[in-house]
This record gives structure tokens, sequence and C-alpha cells, in this order.
């Protein structure tokens, strides 16, 4: 038994604050990685509840290779998540306010395969084909909202960089600078003159 199992033989359904951390995997078509849950049939990301000692870090890629097989080598904040939004009453009647944090993650090992104790399905999802709101659970809806916006800077910024890099080739001598922004960090990429360059800076990561 978890913590928050070893709680609940002790609490029953009664509320409880449950620490966690998630993340969306992103594959090469910048397409994230979503997963059916078995408890209520809505989709998600992938991650779990903290075990005592644990840090954000150290829960994702536990829950990652127990859920989905992959290993996250690196790990982009996506944001950090509490309030009414995180509230919410499984079906067994357990009530919880999640207080979590989200991650992206384009380097990682494994081979994707599901937990079926854990998960109905798991699939990549092009942003315009992500499921309805209506089909993601609850305090996953504010995560992958902002994983929207996340891949949609992300996007336009690799197409940025390609388009510097056709002007760079264009005009020898000339170099495009770009702001990119990556979350996690203010600081603009200097000489940006191809998207090889431009996916590295995306891809920085806090450990």
């Amino acid at each position: 038994m978890g913590y928050i199992m070893d709680l609940r033989a002790q609490v029953g359904h009664r509320p409880l604050f449950m620490p966690g951390a998630g993340v969306f995997f992103i594959d090469g078509q910048n397409r994230a990685l979503l997963q059916r849950r078995v408890d209520n049939g809505l989709w998600a990301g992938t991650g779990g509840s903290m075990e005592l000692g644990e840090t954000f870090v150290d829960t994702v890629r536990r829950e990652a290779v127990e859920e989905v097989g992959l290993y996250p080598e690196t790990l982009e904040l996506i944001g950090t998540y509490t309030g009414e939004s995180q509230h919410y009453i499984y079906p067994n009647g357990d009530e919880v306010y999640v207080v979590a944090a989200t991650f992206a993650c384009d380097r990682y090992s494994g081979t994707l395969r599901i937990d079926p104790e854990e998960c109905l399905d798991a699939r990549f999802f092009a942003l315009d084909a992500f499921p309805p709101e209506a089909e993601i659970h609850p305090p996953d809806r504010p995560m992958i909202r902002d994983l929207a916006a996340w891949l949609t800077r992300r996007i336009a910024a690799a197409a940025a960089c390609a388009r510097g890099a056709s002007t760079a080739e264009a005009s020898p001598g000339r170099t495009k600078v770009l702001d990119v922004a990556v979350i996690g960090t203010s600081a603009p990429e200097d000489a940006m003159t191809n998207e090889a360059a431009c996916m590295a800076a995306i891809r920085r990561t806090r450990p």
C-alpha cells in the first residue's frame, strides 16, 4: 500500500491533500501522450501521487515507468496546480485536493506499454486532435490547456527557426536572432540560424 492508501485506511473517504506530479511525453511529431484511466474512463496525463521522501521528479519517473513503460530523461515544467480546479471525488467516494507539478518530456527511453490496472489505453494526440474537455479527467483539464499553449509556442518557435534558417541560407553572413519562449527561463537564445539549434533550446530543461 502507498502513502495515500495508508491514510485512507485511517480516515475513510474524508478530503485529503494529495501531492503528486505528472508528465506529458512529446514525440517527434509534437504529439502528446495521453492515457485513458481505468477508474473513470477519462483521458489524462501520466503521473500519480507522491510517496514519502520523493521529489516531484522522483514521482514522475516512478509513475511513468509503472504506468506506460517510459523513463523521462529530461523534464520541463509546464505548471503547478492547486485550488478548486484540483478538487475531485473519485468514483469510490475518496475526496482529494490535488497539489501537483506537471512537466513535458521530449527525451525519454523505454517502450510504450500500459499497466492494465491503471490504463485502458495510451496514445499520442496531435494538438488539433486532443479529446474534448468532457472526456478529460477533471484535475487534468487545466494542465492540458496549459500543455496546448506550450505546444503552440513550441511549434511556432520551430517554424520561426526554420524560416530563419531559410533566410540565412539565402543571405550569407546574415544572422537571424530569435526570442524563443521556453518555460522555466526568460533568457532569449541568440544567433539561431537553424531548426536544430532552436529545438535544442526548446528542449532545455530543469532537472
